[in-house]
């Protein structure tokens, strides 16, 4: 990274570094609302277009639609996964605790407090992307 950092510092840039489930997570959110976009204007289209030209929009409508089934089905993948790694690290770290000190205890249940904050985050951002694609599909 230092020198990647040190070249980009020299040409003036800012480097901004971000988790990677930060990166999915947000772009879950906006194909979600692109998805929804999209397939709202397909059906305007369809109401409006001819008879001869229906077929070919409610192709595109389906297309959509799967393609939202699947951002939906992601959403849900990666919520139950990081539920379920947020419940594996506070266990780990809630039996650090048993056998910790006092203040060794304070910053684990310090720690304990930010990996569900994280969690709190994360999932807010997935529940956001599964549900525009609810709605979405209901419409």
């Amino acid at each position: 990274m230092t020198p990647v950092d040190a070249r980009l510092h020299k040409l003036g840039a800012t480097v901004f570094r971000r988790l990677r489930s930060e990166v999915v997570e947000d772009q879950l959110v906006r194909e979600s609302a692109a998805f929804e976009a999209e397939l709202k204007a397909l059906q305007d289209d369809l109401k409006h277009t001819a008879a001869e030209n229906r077929a070919a929009v409610q192709k595109d409508i389906e297309q959509v639609k799967m393609q939202i089934k699947t951002v939906q089905e992601q959403a849900k993948k990666r919520l139950d996964h990081a539920k379920a790694e947020t419940d594996a690290r506070e266990q780990s770290l809630t039996d650090q605790a048993k056998q910790a000190s006092d203040r060794a205890k304070r910053r684990i249940d310090k720690r304990i407090t930010e990996v569900k904050a994280d969690f709190d985050l994360r999932a807010k951002k997935l529940n956001q992307a599964w549900a525009l694609t609810k709605e979405a599909l209901a419409a």
